[in-house]
């Protein structure tokens, strides 16, 4: 993905910055803004991915869905990870668990950040724990992580 230059990356962060502080209203603005600017669809894919989230944020849930939607054949396959882990968030929080995992299979399959994949290991975690299924858990949210599912040091697992 061709990263967010001038005004347009400037936009961008800070529409994150606004959803990371938890003002979705301003983060849908910045990221609007952003969004009028690019015109490299990979780039619009991402931006998309991202407004998605805030417009959830502000209860326009079914926008969110479809701008992911929109956003996905913007999207090279390789940067789809994020966008298949964000849906999977959706569902889940929108109590369509079951729908929620085979997104979260895609995300953890595909190319993420470190901390992407922390994050949706750790939610799909929450997914089978939200179901009863501890032991599904901890290999998702241990050992996919690279750690021992039972410390050297410990008889107790991390999780």
């Amino acid at each position: 993905m061709t990263p967010l230059d001038g005004r347009a990356g400037r936009l961008y962060a800070a529409g994150v910055q606004a959803s990371e502080d938890g003002r979705p209203a301003l983060a849908v603005r910045r990221l609007r803004a952003a969004l009028r600017l690019v015109t490299a669809d990979p780039v619009r894919g991402r931006v998309l991915v991202t407004l998605a989230w805030a417009e959830s944020e502000r209860g326009r849930v079914d926008l969110g869905f479809r701008l992911l939607d929109e956003a996905e054949p913007l999207l090279p396959a390789p940067a789809r990870a994020v966008l298949h882990a964000q849906r999977a968030v959706l569902l889940h929080r929108n109590g369509r668990a079951a729908r929620a995992l085979p997104e979260f299979d895609r995300a953890i399959a595909g190319p993420l950040e470190p901390l992407d994949r922390i994050k949706a290991l750790n939610n799909r975690s929450l997914v089978h724990l939200d179901a009863g299924r501890v032991a599904a858990a901890r290999p998702t949210s241990a050992r996919r992580c690279g750690w021992p599912a039972r410390p050297r040091w410990s008889s107790r697992s991390p999780c």
